[in-house]
């Protein structure tokens, strides 16, 4: 998992250094996919509270 988010990072920083435009779209985007993870794992926890 490590490696690929590094990955993902060096791609990211390569795309943005010959487009800085990209650098609003991908931060608002980042923003909304990590809102629903949070999201995503906030419900597993309940569920999983639920069951026991």
């Amino acid at each position: 998992y490590k490696q690929d988010c590094e990955t993902i990072v060096m791609v990211t920083k390569l795309l943005v250094s010959k487009d800085p435009l990209l650098e609003e779209r991908i931060q608002k985007s980042l923003r909304e996919n990590l809102r629903d993870i949070g999201h995503r794992c906030v419900q597993e926890l309940r569920e999983f509270v639920d069951r026991i």
